[in-house]
């Protein structure tokens, strides 16, 4: 059985991180001195957008390092930094690529999924905003 409470915990965290940044955004594009309507949506729909996409990245580039994509980097860069750096991993400096491979292969992350998602529903709500900017957006000719 999952614990409810700790995937409630990630939620709200992720979404009120999320929403920190969507304030930040609108307090650096000026959006409460802005009085047309046109200008809100916009600003509205920009700031939820830039969490969302990142939510989204980021999920996506956890989701494409748990295949082992980036096993062959992180062994190589382990490897140089043994050479270069005195002390540094001390014990693995023999260990093969193979074995650096068996040993990432029980580390596999799961449970990020909340990610995804609170980046797919800040996305929907810039969806949102942006069809009520094109709504009442005139373009001047």
């Amino acid at each position: 059985m999952r614990n409810y409470r700790k995937v409630i915990l990630q939620y709200a965290i992720t979404t009120v991180a999320a929403g920190l940044v969507s304030l930040l955004a609108l307090h650096l594009r000026d959006f409460w001195s802005a009085t047309e309507l046109v200008d809100k949506y916009k600003y509205l729909a920009d700031a939820f957008t830039i969490p969302g996409v990142l939510l989204i990245m980021i999920s996506a580039l956890i989701w494409i390092s748990s295949t082992g994509f980036f096993d062959g980097i992180a062994y190589a860069a382990t490897r140089v930094g043994g050479m270069l750096i005195p002390f540094y991993k001390k014990g693995k400096e023999h260990q093969t690529y193979y074995d650096y491979k068996m040993s990432k292969k029980d580390k596999v992350p799961h449970g990020y999924s909340f990610l995804f998602f609170v980046g797919l529903a800040f996305m929907v709500v810039s969806i949102v905003f942006v069809v009520l900017f094109e709504s009442v957006y005139v373009p001047m000719v």
